[in-house]
């Protein structure tokens, strides 16, 4: 996953566990397909603003979020939602009937026991893919 705007480069990996998590993101639901319903990922926020998903604070409606599939297809995504939800608001990562969109979700600071989080949302630049 690369987001340009933001210097944020990271591998994907499959499921939420802490090994995962503490090298990339996550997928946060079982068999997601990149470019197929809401492709929704987690990475943690750390206290060092440049480093996983902490550089989420600082993206902007409108940036570009890129995914690479193993099979080197390129999946573009235009941002076009960021909010702070609480931790209980799981909605989010749900499919949206017909909808090919990104979820991406971490802490909303990288203190212990936050209960918020940032939701960046972006649909599927349609005939962008490689």
């Amino acid at each position: 996953m690369s987001i340009p705007k933001i210097k944020l480069k990271l591998p994907i990996y499959e499921g939420l566990n802490n090994t995962n998590l503490l090298s990339g993101a996550g997928t946060m639901r079982p068999k997601q397909k990149m470019g197929k319903g809401n492709y929704a990922l987690a990475g943690h926020h750390m206290t060092n603003p440049h480093i996983l998903f902490s550089p989420l604070q600082n993206i902007k409606v409108g940036n570009t979020i890129y995914l690479i599939s193993k099979s080197k297809k390129v999946y573009s995504y235009r941002v076009t939602q960021k909010k702070i939800i609480s931790k209980y608001q799981i909605n989010y990562i749900k499919n949206v009937s017909k909808k090919r969109i990104i979820t991406l979700i971490t802490c909303a600071s990288g203190k212990p026991e936050e209960s918020r989080r940032i939701m960046v949302r972006g649909i599927l630049n349609q005939g962008k893919g490689r």
